[in-house]
């Protein structure tokens, strides 16, 4: 037997599906050791390739539909084959309540597991405890963090605060797209204890502004590498996509001294999940000047 999860969007998408992912696959290897488990999406390689048991299969253009959470059909060798829509999006009831969020995506996986215990007797037991469910990367999985590592270390008493910037255009409609540099130019030179990292390209240049692509020195998606890197920051600035999607993980949800700066249209858009022990700091990504300030306070001033 073949089990196909599959993702139309993008990597943020699949990222918010990730532990979801993992647990199904964990609870069906209990009972059945025959089945092999993949995840299909569009985007580039190393999106998921850390979940456990999973193969993943990137590049790979999806010919089935998005408005459905199960696939179902007949290998040519007579296995079954089955199909699992990961994407919130696939009905607009899971969406309704606060858009893309973990309520939403915990509801698919309700009907997913439901479906596929119901229909073809494979039973997937929810986690004690939902917040299992919220993002976790194995980053052993990513040698590149050791680059990261690599910094940590050699700037260990340069910074008194990281501030992540996830500064890249947003592929979705979530926020309206603005250039951050005059932001952060002016407030990493009001601040040269803070160390700031750019996530996408940026024309500042200065002894406290970092490019983690350079930083991580890997050719190709170094989406899980900068999540491991702002594990270590204070502050994380981002508009709800890449970087920042990936930055919205277990331990940093968790995290009672971490502080989210979102600026999207709507703060469901990028508060993702809200019971956890971070600080949201939200506005409008349209307003500048309201964004400068947050950033500010946030980092202390």
């Amino acid at each position: 037997m073949k089990i196909i999860f599959y993702n139309h969007y993008h990597r943020g998408d699949i990222h918010f599906s990730r532990s979801f992912v993992d647990h199904t696959v964990r609870s069906l290897r209990e009972t059945r050791g025959d089945i092999e488990f993949l995840y299909m999406h569009q985007n580039s390689p190393d999106t998921v390739s850390d979940i456990a048991n999973v193969t993943e299969v990137a590049n790979q253009q999806i010919l089935w539909p998005n408005k459905v959470q199960i696939v179902s059909g007949v290998q040519e060798d007579g296995e079954l084959l089955l199909g699992i829509n990961t994407w919130v999006g696939s009905s607009d009831d899971f969406r309704k309540d606060c858009g893309c969020c973990f309520t939403g995506n915990l509801k698919l996986w309700q009907i997913i597991w439901n479906t596929i215990d119901n229909d073809h007797g494979l039973k997937v037991a929810p986690p004690l405890n939902t917040d299992d469910l919220l993002p976790k990367i194995d980053y052993d999985h990513y040698h590149h963090c050791s680059f990261v590592d690599d910094h940590l270390r050699a700037t260990d008493s340069k910074y008194n605060k990281r501030i992540f910037v996830s500064n890249g255009p947003v592929l979705s409609s979530q926020a309206v797209n603005f250039d951050f540099d005059p932001i952060i130019m002016k407030i990493a030179e009001d601040h040269p204890e803070c160390a700031f990292y750019m996530t996408d390209n940026s024309s500042l240049e200065g002894p406290n502004i970092y490019s983690t692509r350079e930083l991580i020195n890997k050719d190709g998606c170094d989406l899980n590498e900068n999540s491991y890197l702002s594990r270590s920051c204070d502050v994380l600035v981002g508009r709800a996509s890449g970087p920042f999607a990936f930055s919205c993980c277990h331990d940093n949800f968790m995290d009672k001294n971490k502080t989210l700066c979102i600026f999207t249209n709507g703060i469901g858009e990028g508060a993702w999940f809200t019971d956890g022990q971070c600080t949201y700091e939200w506005c409008k990504s349209e307003d500048l000047i309201k964004i400068e300030n947050i950033i500010r306070t946030s980092i202390g001033e």
